[in-house]
C-alpha cells in the first residue's frame, strides 16, 4: 500500500461499533507497524481529523473531519435551496442576482440567476473574490468578529478594488454598524466599476452568517428611489434562505442578539463623537 491508501486504511476502522482506538490495538488489526501508525495519528491529530480522548488516552475521529465533510454539504444544499429563490428575485427586481459564501478569507460565487434585460452584471459561478467584494463581501464582514476583521486588515486581504473601495478600517467599523442594525448592505462601485448591488445574510440554524443574498444591476439602471422596497426583497429572500436552514430569526440566536446590542451602543458612540 502507499501512503494515502494507508491513511485511509487507518480512518476506515472508526466506525459506531469502534470509535475509539489505541495505538497498538490499530497497528495489529491494521497489520501496520506501531511506530508508523502512531506518526499517521499524530499527524492526523495535528490537523483535527482525529483527537485523543484525554481519559481514555485512545484516539477518535476529530471536528477538523466533519468540517471538511461540512464543505460540501453546505454549498450543495444551499444551492439547490437558493436557486428557486434567486430566480423568483430575479424576475422581480430584473437585476442580477447571487449567492456567494465565506470561504476562508475569501468568498466563493456558488450561484446566481442572471438578468434577462440587455444590460446587466454577469458572474460566474465557482469563481472566488477577495472577501470585501461588493455588498455581499460587505455585510459578510459586517458579521465578522472584530478580531478576525483585524486579522484580515493586518494580512492584508481587503483588497482595492475600483477607485471607490473603501480601505480605512474606520470608516468600516461605521460601515459595519449600519449594516448590522439594518439588516443590509448596499455600495457602488466598489467591487466593480459601474455597478450596484443590495445584500443581506444568510444564516445557518445557530445564526451563524454562512455567506449573503445579493442583487445587482449596472449603476445607470439602479432604481434609486426604490431602494428600500429593493433592500426589503433582498432581507426577504436572505431570510427564506436562512429559514429552510434551519434558522429561526433574531429572537432565537443569542448571538445575534448581542451583536445588535453592542452595534446600538456603537452607533451611540460615533454619533457623540466618541469613535476611536
Amino acid at each position: 500500500m502507499n501512503s494515502i491508501d494507508k491513511l485511509f486504511t487507518i480512518l476506515d476502522q472508526f466506525n459506531l461499533e469502534n470509535p475509539q482506538w489505541g495505538v497498538r490495538s490499530l497497528a495489529k488489526t491494521t497489520g501496520m507497524k506501531a511506530s508508523l501508525v502512531h506518526w499517521y495519528l499524530r499527524n492526523l491529530e495535528r490537523n483535527r481529523i482525529v483527537r485523543k480522548d484525554s481519559e481514555t488516552q485512545k484516539y477518535e475521529l476529530g471536528m477538523g473531519l466533519f468540517e471538511l465533510c461540512g464543505r460540501l454539504y453546505k454549498p450543495v444544499t444551499l444551492v439547490r435551496i437558493a436557486n428557486p429563490i434567486l430566480y423568483r428575485l430575479t424576475e422581480i427586481t430584473k437585476g442580477t442576482s447571487v449567492l456567494r459564501i465565506l470561504d476562508g478569507d475569501e468568498l466563493l460565487h456558488i450561484a446566481t440567476a442572471e438578468s434577462r434585460v440587455f444590460l446587466r452584471v454577469h458572474y460566474r459561478v465557482g469563481t472566488r473574490v477577495p472577501i470585501n467584494f461588493g455588498s455581499v463581501g460587505k455585510v459578510i464582514m459586517a458579521h465578522l468578529p472584530e478580531e478576525r476583521f483585524r486579522d484580515l486588515v493586518a494580512r492584508n486581504k481587503i483588497k482595492k478594488l475600483t477607485e471607490k473601495t473603501v480601505l480605512d478600517p474606520a470608516v468600516l467599523r461605521r460601515q459595519f454598524v449600519q449594516i448590522r442594525l439594518r439588516g443590509w448592505a448596499c455600495t457602488s462601485g466598489e467591487g466593480i466599476e459601474g455597478a450596484k448591488g443590495v445584500a443581506a445574510p444568510i444564516c445557518d440554524s445557530t445564526g451563524e452568517v454562512l455567506g449573503g443574498v445579493g442583487i445587482t444591476f449596472p449603476a445607470v439602471v439602479f432604481p434609486n428611489s426604490d431602494l428600500k422596497k429593493l433592500a426589503r426583497m433582498v432581507v426577504g429572500a436572505a431570510r427564506e434562505i436562512s429559514g429552510q436552514l434551519g434558522w429561526r430569526g433574531a429572537k432565537s440566536s443569542s448571538k445575534r442578539k448581542k451583536m445588535e446590542r453592542g452595534s446600538q451602543a456603537e452607533l451611540s458612540a460615533f454619533k457623540n463623537g466618541s469613535d476611536s
